[in-house]
């Protein structure tokens, strides 16, 4: 299952235990927190995911910056209403994920910690 999914899943049960409850139709907010690792290409990416002691997963938020953006938005699709980026490596915090995959998500609050 993949992250996506789960957050789906998630988020459908909520809505359901607010109705329940007697709260607002409205579905909860979900948010989650993903650990990147990006990278101009995959061999930097490799290179950073090694020095940080990871192992990449399919579903992880590892490759370019492209890569990156478009993994944010299939969880905003999903209905997930804030995606954090958590970022390790300092060098990538300042060459990948702050200044080439913040600026390509405009519309929505950023920020990457």
């Amino acid at each position: 299952m993949s992250g996506q999914e789960r957050a789906v899943g998630i988020s459908g049960r909520l809505q359901v235990k607010a109705e329940q409850t007697g709260r607002a139709a409205e579905a909860p907010r979900v948010s989650v927190l993903q650990t990147v690792c990006c990278g101009k290409g995959e061999p930097q990416v490799t290179a950073r995911a090694a020095g940080l002691g990871g192992r990449r997963r399919p579903e992880s938020f590892a490759g370019t910056p492209d890569r990156i953006v478009d993994l944010v938005g299939r969880y905003v699709d999903a209905g997930v209403a804030r995606v954090h980026l958590r970022v390790l490596d300092l060098e990538e915090r300042a060459t990948g994920t702050g200044s080439e995959v913040l600026p390509q998500l405009p519309e929505r609050r950023c920020s990457a910690a």
